[in-house]
């Protein structure tokens, strides 16, 4: 007989294919494979490495089947509704959502957190939250509102106000629902309110109390007017009157003189000698000694 010597190295498994359809997986070390049907054509063994932790192929289904499979391998089977997270040696090396996963149980220290994701698990808490938020993957299915002091945020779920989030960080679970959120800054505020028009109780808007405004002063300007005219017109009307009796009546219109020249010569110390003849002459005669006199 005729053997073929497969050499697997410490840090690999091999995977035998032979006509395409997966053989067995082979363990690190040397394997004798007989060779009597061996050929290149037929017989495949790929290596694989299982520093990389996961392990992605595929046929991972077809190789599952067999118990010697499942042996070496971490599988993480997650429904529509839960997600995982898998730490490796205390560090997070993944975050799951659904599908099938497998990982090397070797060299490393494997521990796997599920986690059911539905309308009544809508919240994502927990001890390391900082280092799971800092994963690459987190954000393809997690989400996260820091709310500040001195603020709150109003969290809608399928446009339903469900959650008011005081200060901190609120990490939730994406896929469970179409999810809004509003920031509300509660900090007292100062804000100048423009004056605005509104409707009087006598229903007119702000144009049109204006143009009736204008109506009114007009109004009341020509009432003024008409007021000054009667004034003026009585004022003519008694000059006429005084004029006539003063016309019919001398000694009256020579009592009006002598009242006139009271009037003009008020606070004067001159004296004047009025003879006969016209007094308002005579007046206009001395008035303009007086002021050549000053001059």
């Amino acid at each position: 007989m005729l053997f073929r010597k497969i050499h697997i190295r410490q840090q690999e498994r091999g995977v035998w294919f032979r006509d395409g359809d997966f053989r067995r997986l082979l363990a690190p070390g040397d394997h004798q494979l007989w060779s009597r049907f061996w050929t290149g054509r037929r017989d495949v063994i790929l290596p694989a490495d299982t520093l990389a932790t996961r392990f992605d192929h595929a046929l991972l289904d077809v190789m599952l089947a067999e118990p010697h499979v499942r042996d070496a391998l971490h599988v993480v089977d997650l429904t529509d509704v839960e997600r995982a997270l898998v730490w490796k040696d205390e560090r997070l090396a993944y975050v799951l959502g659904p599908g099938r996963h497998a990982f090397w149980k070797t060299p490393y220290r494997l521990y796997v957190e599920t986690f059911r994701v539905d309308a009544g698990n809508f919240w994502f808490q927990h001890p390391r939250l900082a280092v799971v938020l800092k994963h690459p993957d987190a954000a393809k299915w997690l989400d996260a509102v820091q709310v500040d002091a001195g603020a709150e945020v109003l969290l809608y779920r399928d446009g339903v106000l469900t959650d008011r989030l005081g200060q901190g960080l609120h990490v939730f679970w994406k896929g469970t629902a179409k999810v809004a959120w509003k920031a509300v800054d509660l900090r007292e505020q100062s804000a100048d309110v423009a004056g605005q028009e509104i409707i009087t109780a006598d229903k007119v808007p702000g144009d049109m109390k204006t143009l009736l405004n204008q109506v009114i002063a007009a109004q009341k300007e020509s009432e003024a007017n008409l007021i000054r005219r009667r004034e003026e017109t009585a004022s003519v009307r008694s000059q006429a009157n005084t004029a006539k009796l003063l016309a019919e009546s001398p000694p009256l219109a020579r009592l009006k003189e002598l009242e006139l020249l009271k009037e003009v010569l008020a606070g004067t110390s001159d004296t004047f000698v009025f003879g006969e003849g016209d007094l308002a002459a005579q007046v206009r005669s001395l008035m303009k000694e007086a002021v050549t006199r000053n001059a």
